[in-house]
């Protein structure tokens, strides 16, 4: 189908990229959701088989499997440590958490850092560039254990659209600052729609311009400080105060004064 008054706007209506639209003349594009999925029925059955859709094996340093991300029907993961002989099972206690491709990380002098081993997977197959991500997602903090590996690398780090994967973009953007030779933070899919992705980009535009879209964003600058304004605060009335209006829970408190005044002894 081509729309607009000059023919501008293209949707595919069938292939692979079913769903993906263009307007050529203001140089957008984006993916058409679908609302229909899987039937009710066919989500239980799934959910009731716990259906794997995929497996992603995370390696040390040599290649030597650690542990095992498996997505399942209905967007559910589930992680099992490698027990030898090729068996994944049991959970991941305390096995140290590593970045995705970890060789492939430690090569490379660029480095794209998703949310999730399916949109890794897809930079790397469709652009050859190292891509990575840490497991358990955004609601994970165990990217702070991987710092060490971007020491001096140039990171492009990619949002899902919505808050808590920019929240925990930008917290990866923060800790990497740190170390590598510079990072910066990319939402390339702010314009697809809420929860879009590194995929839907993918889908949606030439794979090939992936590098040359992340590249035209500025290097993050480090927020050590950030900023509250002063709208956003508000009384606290609710304190449970141990002496009225001087000591309170959960507050910090100082005695202060000249020396020999009784302070101590207070």
């Amino acid at each position: 189908w081509r729309l607009g008054s000059n023919g501008s706007i293209a949707v595919e209506r069938t292939g692979e990229k079913a769903g993906v639209w263009k307007d050529f003349e203001n140089d957008e594009g984006g993916i058409i959701k679908q609302d229909d999925g899987p039937s009710r029925e066919s989500r239980d059955l799934a959910r009731a088989l716990n259906l794997i859709i995929a497996k992603y094996d995370y390696v040390d340093e040599a290649g030597a499997p650690l542990y095992r991300v498996l997505r399942k029907f209905g967007h559910q993961f589930s992680q099992a440590l490698y027990q030898g002989e090729g068996r994944f099972f049991g959970k991941l206690g305390d096995v140290r958490r590593v970045p995705y491709h970890l060789p492939e990380v430690i090569a490379a002098d660029v480095v794209v850092f998703v949310e999730g081993e399916k949109d890794a997977d897809n930079v790397r197959r469709l652009t050859g560039l190292c891509a990575t991500c840490m497991s358990e997602g955004a609601g994970s903090d165990n990217y702070l254990s991987a710092v060490k590996y971007f020491a001096g690398k140039q990171v492009f780090i990619i949002p899902d659209n919505d808050e808590k994967g920019i929240a925990y973009a930008k917290r990866v953007v923060s800790a990497f600052s740190e170390v590598a030779g510079s990072v910066h933070y990319c939402p390339i899919a702010e314009t697809l729609g809420p929860k879009a992705d590194v995929s839907d980009w993918l889908a949606a535009n030439d794979p090939s311009g992936l590098i040359g879209a992340l590249e035209a964003f500025p290097t993050a600058e480090l927020d050590i400080y950030p900023l509250i304004d002063a709208t956003s605060l508000h009384e606290v009335t609710s304190a449970d105060d141990f002496v009225e209006d001087l000591l309170v829970k959960g507050a910090m408190s100082v005695v202060y004064g000249p020396s020999n005044v009784g302070k101590t002894f207070f």
